[in-house]
Order: C-alpha cells, then structure tokens, then sequence
C-alpha cells in the first residue's frame, strides 16, 4: 500500500473538515487515484460556492447611484440583497442609550470623588497651616485632587461621545445641532443652538 501524497492527504482533510466525512473512509475512498479528481473538482466547487454566501444585507442598488453627485432628489431608493431586520437596527440605539446611562452614572462617581478630594485636601491643608500635619501629606492629597480632577474630565468627555453616539444611533445629529436639510441644500448656515 502507497502514501498518498501531499495534494491527496489536502483534499483527505479539507473533506474530512468540510463535509464532515471520517478521515479513515476519505482515505480508504482515494486509494483509488480516479477518484482523487472527482473529489477535487467538487471540493472546490462546493469551497468557491460557500464564499458567495452573506451573513448580512449588503446594498444592491441605490437610486441615485452610489458616488454620483446631485441636487437635493425628490427619492432616495436604497435596495439590499436580503431583507432589512429591523430588531438589528434597535440593538444599536439600545446600546447607545445604555452607554450614555454608564457614563453618566461614571461622571457622577467621578465628580463626588472630586468633591471628596477637594475636601481632604482643604483639611490637609489647614491641618498643615496648624502645624498638625506635614508638607508630604498637603503634597499627597493635592496629588490626588489633581487625579480625581482628569478622572472627572475623561468621565464628562467619554459622556459627551456618547451623547454624540445617541444622537448618530437615532438619526437626531441634525436636530440637536439646529441644522435643517434644506438649510444645507440651499448652502443658508444658521446659528447653532446648543
């Protein structure tokens, strides 16, 4: 009996793998190398065919065309290769109203923590000016007023993005920024209102 060779054992495998075949009958199946051909030849096939598959829609047509230039269109026709779920799209807005609640529950710890630094650090200091308390320890508590100080700004920054992200998730940008459509079409800018 002959070791199969290389582009044999290849194939051996990729059906074992693919189409769920015992490697031991794979193997026996080859022996006869007329086989080997066919094999490979479905194999592939069936490997090119399982690429065309598409978890998720993707955008068929667009009226107007994708990268074409025009002037405000009556109609916007977007057309996609499967059926649009809608439960997919409300994930996002959820996700999107549930970061903005952490991270306003994030700015509120971090500010509290800040009052709480700024208290320590004001009984420090008169501590300090009472000679009751050493210069290290003025210096330690400024240190970590001045932490809790950046940890409130990351935590109002990190907000701010994810009011943004509600806005962007909910299609409510334009509004929250006093932008009318028309008003960009026409080329008008307006006063923003915050």
């Amino acid at each position: 009996m002959h070791r199969p060779s290389l582009r044999a054992r290849f194939v051996i495998y990729l059906l074992a793998v693919h189409v769920g075949a015992g490697a031991l009958g794979v193997y026996l199946l080859l022996q006869h190398r007329a086989w080997l051909y066919a094999i490979e030849v479905v194999l592939i096939g069936s490997l090119a065919c399982a690429g065309a598959a598409r978890a998720h829609a993707m955008l068929d047509r667009a009226s107007p065309a994708v990268g074409s230039t025009v002037k405000a269109p009556a109609e916007i026709v977007l057309t996609f290769t499967q059926a649009i779920e809608p439960a997919f799209s409300r994930i996002e807005v959820r996700n999107a109203e549930y970061a903005l609640e952490q991270t306003a529950a994030r700015v509120e710890a971090a500010r509290k923590a800040r009052d709480l630094a700024q208290r320590t650090f004001e009984i420090t200091q008169k501590e300090q000016t009472l000679g009751a308390g050493s210069t290290y320890q003025t210096m330690t508590t400024q240190r970590d007023l001045a932490l809790a100080e950046l940890d409130l700004v990351t935590a109002m920054t990190v907000y701010q993005k994810a009011k943004v992200e509600v806005d962007r998730a909910t299609g409510a940008t334009l509004d929250h920024n006093g932008i009318e459509v028309q008003d960009a079409i026409n080329g008008t800018v307006g006063a923003a209102t915050p």
